[in-house]
């Protein structure tokens, strides 16, 4: 459901107006071959790159500029969460909920029949915003319900009635 298929597409526009870039795409499934043939075939393997599952993703993060979401369907990625945590901007398609914004000016919905010649715009647009601030982004975390310290205490006022 994440859609890197269309990644591949946006990567493609991207490579063809000779935007400097590096997409990163991080773990396995199914489709893995299927999506590195695809990457071949565009000739973007020198910046297109399957990393696998990797344990360093705040370190990906920080070195990013973009976090982008094409996916078809999605509730609330973690993925799309740690994004902003890192100060990222991120653009994600309308198939991801609107649950996913805390609310720090990070994320940008683009329906995917936009097509990647307007998504590829959008990325290049948000390569030039600021990252967002750590600290408004954790308050957004927070004030959206994603605390551990609050839900405990919800849970734990449930089972005590």
């Amino acid at each position: 459901v994440k859609n890197h298929a269309f990644l591949v597409c946006v990567a493609q526009v991207l490579h063809e107006r000779r935007i400097p870039f590096c997409a990163l795409i991080v773990g396995t499934g199914p489709l893995e071959a299927k999506l590195q043939a695809s990457i071949n075939a565009a000739e973007l393997a020198g910046v297109v790159r399957l990393l696998g599952p990797r344990d360093n993703i705040p370190d990906l993060l920080a070195a990013s500029d973009v976090f982008v979401l094409p996916s078809l369907h999605e509730g609330v990625p973690l993925a799309a969460l740690e994004a902003q945590i890192s100060g990222l901007q991120c653009l994600v398609s309308t198939g991801v909920s609107p649950q996913v914004d805390l609310g720090v000016g990070a994320i940008t919905h683009l329906a995917l029949n936009r097509g990647a010649r307007d998504w590829a715009t959008q990325v290049i647009r948000l390569a030039g915003l600021p990252r967002v601030d750590y600290a408004d982004a954790v308050h957004g975390l927070a004030k959206r319900g994603y605390d551990i310290g609050k839900n405990v205490e919800r849970l734990s006022s449930i089972y005590r009635t």
